[in-house]
C-alpha cells in the first residue's frame, strides 16, 4: 500500500480498500505490505499485514499493544497466515537456494525480450512510407538517446541488463547493404528529472558554454544546505537540470546523476543568444532557487514540499550576444528516510520558429537524406511522474524541424505514458514502442524494414490536445495546490469512455494500431443470446485478410452495458489476436467471462459493496479500436419478473368474410409492472408482429381460410419483464 490518502483515509489505514473491497469484494488470498516509509500508524485490524522497510511501527509499538490488549493476538495470527501461506504456497521452505552461481542465458532471455517488444511496438500512422525495405539510400538517425532503448523507470530496486540495443544500432544491422545510415543528436539525452517539472524546456547544451569554454554549465555540488564550504564535486553538466530524489539511480538515461549527499548546487554558463527576440526564462524545482542573468536576480522560488514554477517577465535579446546565467539551489526540508524531494529545472522559451544549433543542424542532415527516423522518448520513474504531456528536451520542436526538412519523416516513440503529437500531421509515419526492454533498438528495426509486421493496440487513448482532459474533468496533479487533494470525478467514464461520452476525438483511441496489410470483419453472433450473466459467452464473427502480406491483427470486443445510472456505457469485453495470411479467412471465437476480473457486464455498487449485472440487453460489437467498431449482436439478461399471456375472447369465431383482430394482453405476474416489447403470432404459415402499448396488442390477422385454426403467440421479454408463450384458436365457418 501506498502513501497517498484514498478518500480521507491513508492507504495502510483504509479497511475499505483493503479487507472491504481487495479480499472480499476482489478475493485476494495473499498478504498485504506497505510501500516504504508509507505506514502512519500500527494497523493489522485494517488489512496492513507486514511494514516496509524495517518495523517503525509494527515493531515494539505492536507489541506493546498486544501485550496490553489494544491488538487481539487474533489479528497478528491472520496476518502471519497470510504470510506464511504465500511462502509455503511459492516453495520458500521447500526449496534450497543452490549454493554457487547458476548459469544463465543471457541469448535467450534476449530473444524473448525482443519477441515481446516486437509483439507490443504500435503502428499509429503511415502514409506508406513504411516498411522502409530496400528503396531508402539514406537514413538519418536523429535523436540524442538513439544509442540506448527506454527500458524502464527507477525505483529502489533497478536492474541492469545485460546488454542492450538502441535504435541506431538496431538499424544498422537491419539496414540493407549499400544503405548510408548516418546520425545527429538533435537534443541533449534526457537527463533524471525531465519531464517532472512545468517549466518551459531547457536550454541546450549547444547554446550555452562554462566559463572554461566547455558545452553546458559548470556545477558545483555542496553537501551543505547553503552553498558554503567547499564542492563535493564540481563538472560539467549539459543544462541545469538536477534531480537530487533518492532514486536517481538509474541505467536508463546517459547523464550521471548527481552526489547523493548533494543538499546545494551552483550552475553557472555564458548563454550565447541564437536569434534577435524576446525570451522568457522559467525556473522550476522543490526547494529554494534563484536565478540570475548577468548578476541580477530575475526569478525566485521557495518551496519545501510541493513543485513551483516561476518566470521571468520577457525579455529582449540580440542574436548573437552572449549573457552570464547563474543557478543557485538548496534543499529546504528534512531528509526523511531519503525520500526527500529535491530538483532545479531552468528552461526558457524562445521565439516563435528558432530552433537551437543541434536543432538546425539535425533538421540539415534529414533534408540530405531519403528517409529521416527521429527517436523521441520520455523518462518516468518512481517519484517521478510526468508534469505535462509534451516530449522533454525539445524534442517537439526536434520533430517539426525535421518534418519540416524532408516530408518521409519517421517519428519513433518510446513513452511510458500518453504524450501529445502536435506534429503528427506533417509526419509520414508515427511508432510507439512503450518503455520495450533492452532489444528495444533491434525490435524497432525489424518492425520499420518489414522483417516484422507491426501488431501492438494501444493500451490508452492519446489526446489531441492536453485541453481535452480538462474538458473531462481531469486535473493534473502537479497543478494542484500543496494540499494534494485530487478529485477524481470521472465515475465510469475514464479513457476512451470520457472521450466518447464528451464528443472529443483523440489523436489516437484506445485500442488503436495499424499494420502492414488490412483485415475485413464480419458481423457477430452471441452464443447464448440469453443467460443470467455469470456463465460464459461466446462472441464469434468473421475476419479476413484483405490485403497482399501476411499480419496479425487484434480483433476487439466491445459491450453496452449499463451503469448505475442506467445509461449504457461501453467496455472492452475481451480481444483475439489473429494472425492470416494474405486472403485467409477465419471465424474467431472470443469468450467472454462474466465472472472474470474486469466484470464486463457488471458495474460496482457502492451501497452493497458488491458487483451488479441488471436485468438488460446487451450489446456485443467488434472491431479494431474503440473508435472503429461494427456489427452488433444482443446477448439479454432477462429479470425476475415471469408473465402470461392472455388474449380475449377465446376462441375468436367468425366466417370466411370476417377480418379478424386479435387482442392480446401481456400480464406480467408482479404488481406494478407493465410489459413493453414486441409480440409475434403465427398462424398457419403466416407470421405477424406487434408491438405492445402499455401490455396491450390489438393485432390484425385478416381474412382466414374456413376451419379450426390455432394461434401461436411468443413475447420477446424486456428489461423489466420475461419472455412468454401463449396459445390461442380461431373458429372459421363458411
Amino acid at each position: 500500500m501506498l502513501v497517498q490518502k484514498i478518500n480521507g483515509d491513508y492507504a495502510c489505514e483504509s479497511d475499505y480498500v483493503q479487507n472491504q473491497l481487495l479480499r472480499e469484494a476482489f478475493g485476494f488470498e495473499g498478504f498485504v505490505q506497505s510501500d516504504y516509509l508509507a505506514t502512519h500508524s500500527t494497523a493489522p485490524e485494517l488489512g496492513l499485514d507486514m511494514e516496509l522497510p524495517a518495523p517503525l511501527y509494527y515493531g515494539d509499538e505492536l507489541l506493546a499493544e498486544v501485550r496490553n490488549g489494544e491488538t487481539s493476538i487474533e489479528v497478528i495470527d491472520t496476518a502471519v497466515t497470510r504470510i506464511l501461506r504465500v511462502m509455503f504456497e511459492n516453495g520458500l521452505f521447500d526449496t534450497r537456494l543452490p549454493e554457487s552461481d547458476q548459469e544463465i542465458d543471457y541469448a535467450a532471455n534476449a530473444a524473448v525480450s525482443q519477441e515481446v517488444e516486437e509483439g507490443a511496438i504500435t503502428l499509429l500512422r503511415n502514409d506508406g512510407v513504411l516498411p522502409l525495405g530496400d528503396a531508402s539510400g539514406s537514413i538519418a538517425v536523429i535523436g540524442a538517446d538513439v544509442d540506448r532503448p527506454s527500458r524502464l523507470g527507477g525505483s529502489s530496486f533497478v536492474t541492469y541488463p545485460s546488454d542492450s540495443r538502441g535504435l541506431l544500432e538496431g538499424i544498422r544491422d537491419q539496414a540493407p547493404e549499400g544503405v548510408d545510415v548516418r546520425t545527429a543528436p538533435g537534443t541533449d539525452p534526457l537527463a533524471s528529472g525531465d519531464g517532472v517539472f512545468l517549466g518551459y524546456q531547457p536550454l541546450s547544451s549547444s547554446v550555452q558554454r562554462t566559463p572554461d569554454g566547455e558545452p553546458g554549465v559548470q556545477a558545483e555540488f555542496y553537501a551543505s544546505n547553503d552553498l558554503t564550504g567547499d564542492p563535493i564535486v564540481e563538472r560539467t553538466e549539459l543544462d541545469t537540470t538536477v534531480n537530487l530524489f533518492a532514486f536517481n539511480v538509474y541505467s536508463d538515461v546517459a547523464r550521471i546523476t548527481p552526489p547523493g549527499n548533494a543538499r546545494s548546487v551552483r550552475t553557472t554558463s555564458v548563454l550565447t543568444v541564437p536569434s534577435t527576440g524576446e525570451y522568457t526564462f522559467s525556473l522550476s524545482g522543490f526547494g529554494a532557487g534563484t536565478l540570475l542573468v548577468d548578476d541580477r536576480e530575475v526569478a525566485t522560488f521557495d518551496s519545501p514540499s510541493y513543485q513551483t514554477t516561476v518566470a521571468t517577465d520577457p525579455i529582449t535579446l540580440e542574436g548573437g550576444s552572449e549573457h552570464t546565467l547563474r543557478v543557485e539551489y538548496h534543499v529546504t526540508g528534512t531528509r526523511v528516510g531519503g525520500l526527500e524531494r529535491g530538483g532545479v529545472q531552468l528552461g526558457w522559451q524562445t521565439p516563435e520558429g528558432v530552433y537551437s544549433p543541434d536543432v538546425q543542424e539535425a533538421a540539415a542532415l534529414a533534408a540530405d537524406s531519403d528517409v529521416a527516423v527521429v527517436f523521441a522518448r520520455t523518462f518516468e520513474g518512481e517519484g517521478q511522474d510526468s508534469a505535462d504531456l509534451n516530449l522533454p528536451r525539445n524534442q517537439d520542436d526536434l520533430i517539426a524541424a525535421v518534418a519540416a526538412a524532408n516530408p518521409n519523416t519517421v517519428v519513433v516513440l518510446a513513452t511510458g505514458a500518453p504524450v501529445l503529437t502536435p506534429w503528427r500531421d506533417q509526419v509520414a509515419a508515427v511508432l510507439q514502442g512503450y518503455q520495450g526492454g533492452q532489444e528495444q533498438g533491434d525490435a524497432f528495426a525489424r518492425v520499420l524494414f518489414g522483417a516484422v509486421s507491426p501488431s501492438g493496440r494501444l493500451p490508452y487513448t492519446m489526446a489531441d490536445t492536453e485541453e481535452q482532459y480538462e474538458t473531462l474533468g481531469v486535473l493534473n496533479p502537479v497543478e494542484i495546490d500543496e494540499t494534494l487533494d485530487v478529485p477524481f470525478t470521472e465515475g465510469v467514464y475514464l479513457g476512451y469512455r470520457g472521450f466518447e461520452r464528451a464528443g472529443l476525438t483523440p489523436a489516437f483511441a484506445f485500442g488503436h494500431g495499424l499494420t502492414y496489410t488490412t483485415f475485413d470483419y464480419g458481423d457477430p453472433t452471441v452464443t447464448p443470446a440469453r443467460g443470467n450473466g455469470s456463465e460464459p459467452i461466446t462472441v464469434a464473427f468473421p475476419l479476413t485478410n484483405t490485403g497482399d502480406r501476411a499480419g496479425t491483427e487484434v480483433a476487439q470486443v466491445y459491450v453496452n452495458a449499463p451503469n448505475p445510472e442506467g445509461v449504457s456505457v461501453k467496455k472492452l469485453a475481451g480481444f483475439a489476436k489473429v494472425e492470416l495470411e494474405p486472403g485467409e479467412s477465419r471465424t474467431v471465437e472470443v469468450v467472454i467471462d462474466p465472472e472474470s476480473v474486469s466484470h464486463p457486464l457488471s458495474y460496482w455498487d457502492n451501497a452493497t459493496s458488491a458487483w451488479v449485472t441488471p436485468a438488460a440487453r446487451y450489446t456485443f460489437s467488434v472491431g479494431s479500436a474503440s473508435d472503429n467498431i461494427s456489427g452488433a449482436a444482443e446477448f439479454v439478461v432477462p429479470p425476475e419478473v415471469d408473465a402470461v399471456i392472455v388474449d380475449a375472447p377465446r376462441p375468436l369465431v367468425g366466417t370466411t368474410r370476417t377480418n379478424f383482430t386479435l387482442p392480446v394482453y401481456v400480464r406480467p405476474l408482479a404488481r406494478g409492472v407493465v410489459a413493453e416489447g414486441t409480440v409475434t403470432v403465427k398462424v398457419n404459415n403466416k407470421t405477424f408482429e406487434g408491438t405492445l402499448r402499455r401490455g396491450r396488442l390489438n393485432l390484425p390477422l385478416g381474412r382466414l381460410a374456413a376451419g379450426v385454426h390455432t394461434i401461436y403467440l411468443s413475447y420477446g421479454g424486456s428489461n423489466a419483464v420475461n419472455e412468454a408463450t401463449g396459445r390461442s384458436i380461431v373458429i372459421v365457418r363458411r
